[in-house]
């Protein structure tokens, strides 16, 4: 048998056809299976279960994507101001995420979720309160720090462009901010 350009085709071997089964059998149809039941294959041995469920991470587009910031309510102040995170978090862990996000977000175990939630933003409250009087010592203290989530709308007839960015919370309707918890300060 010959191809389009007069030269005898390439054929695969039968080691190449084995491997190919072996894929298909052994990688993409249990993975798909797990993908679609959401049940493991017990037969197989943990590392490779653990490979499949990576490989079913992302099977569904996230409609939403939370965007903290932190704002302060100064002594003698009725308003909430946003606060840079820059000047707060400058680490990034991976990502889009900086060291606030995954505090914020990821800061504590499943087990007791709600109040070790509760407790490390509090104690996140008088940190930044902490560094807030140092960084602006003539400033008027905070009395109060809360923190706050724009919820942006993933439109899939215009998804967003370029690298992923923080937007300023100026930019959300009332109804897309949710405040995640308002703690006093000293």
């Amino acid at each position: 048998m010959k191809n389009n350009q007069g030269q005898p085709a390439v054929r695969p071997t039968p080691k190449d056809l084995c491997l190919c089964v072996f894929f298909l059998l052994c990688w993409t149809l249990p993975t798909l299976y797990t993908g679609l039941t959401l049940k493991k294959i017990q037969l197989f041995p943990s590392f490779v279960r653990y490979l499949q469920s990576i490989g079913n991470l992302f099977t569904h587009s996230v409609p939403v994507w939370a965007m903290p910031y932190i704002q302060v309510r100064l002594e003698g102040e009725t308003a909430w101001r946003t606060l840079p995170e820059k000047e707060y978090f400058r680490l990034k862990t991976f990502g889009y995420r900086t060291r606030f996000f995954e505090i914020l977000y990821f800061g504590t175990n499943i087990v007791d979720y709600e109040r070790k939630t509760q407790d490390t933003r509090a104690q996140l409250a008088q940190w930044v309160a902490q560094r807030f009087r140092k960084l602006y010592p003539k400033s008027p203290a905070p009395v109060e720090v809360r923190f706050v989530a724009g919820l942006y709308v993933v439109d899939s007839q215009k998804p967003p462009q370029g690298h992923w960015k923080l937007i300023g919370l100026g930019s959300f309707r009332e109804d897309q901010i949710d405040v995640l918890s308002t703690h006093a300060v000293r």
